[in-house]
C-alpha cells in the first residue's frame, strides 16, 4: 500500500488509492498510529463461492449466457451466469448455472423457471451440486483436485 501524497499531511493512508485516484470518494480511509498504520477496513463482498447456485439443465443449443442470464433476472440479483460449452467446438453442452446473492431469490427462481420454455427446450432447474472427484485408475498416481462447482466464476 503506497500513501497519497496528499495523505502525509493529514497523517491518514488511503487503500484505494490506487484504484480510485481520480477525485472520487475514497472508501476506506484508516488514520496511522505511532508505530505502523491500522488494518483497513474494506466493505464486506460475499465471496461468489458462497452464493446460491442453480444447475439450469436441457438448454436448447441457441441459449446464450446473455439470454439465461436475461431470464433469469427478474428474481433478483445474479452474481454469475454462464452456459457451458465444449471448450474445442463452443457449442453448447445443453446446461448452464446461475448464482444468487440472496437464497430466497434462488428458491423462487428454481420453482418458477423448472419445466418454462426456454428458446425451443422446457428447462429444468435445481440447486447445482459439486463434482465428485474424478475416480482414481490403479497404478496411476496424479494428485486429487479440491472438489468444486462445476460452475467457475468468470
Amino acid at each position: 500500500m503506497f500513501a497519497h501524497p496528499s495523505s502525509l499531511a493529514t497523517g491518514s493512508v488511503d487503500v484505494n488509492d490506487d484504484y480510485n485516484n481520480t477525485g472520487g470518494t475514497r472508501l476506506a480511509t484508516q488514520p496511522e498510529s505511532s508505530c505502523c498504520p491500522a488494518p483497513a477496513k474494506l466493505p464486506f463482498i460475499l465471496s461468489v463461492s458462497e452464493h446460491y447456485h442453480i444447475f439450469v439443465g436441457d438448454l436448447s443449443p441457441e441459449i446464450e449466457t446473455q439470454t439465461l442470464r436475461e431470464a433469469f433476472a427478474p428474481f433478483g440479483e445474479i452474481s454469475d451466469c454462464r452456459v457451458v460449452r465444449d471448450p474445442q467446438t463452443f457449442k453448447s453442452k445443453g446446461y448452464g448455472f446461475v448464482s444468487f446473492v440472496k437464497k430466497a431469490e434462488a428458491e423462487i427462481a428454481i420453482g418458477t423457471m423448472n419445466g418454462q420454455w426456454l428458446g425451443s427446450r422446457s428447462i429444468r432447474t435445481n440447486w447445482a451440486t459439486r463434482k465428485p472427484p474424478a475416480p482414481k485408475s490403479e497404478g496411476e498416481s496424479r494428485t486429487i483436485e479440491p472438489q468444486s462447482f462445476l460452475f467457475k466464476s468468470m
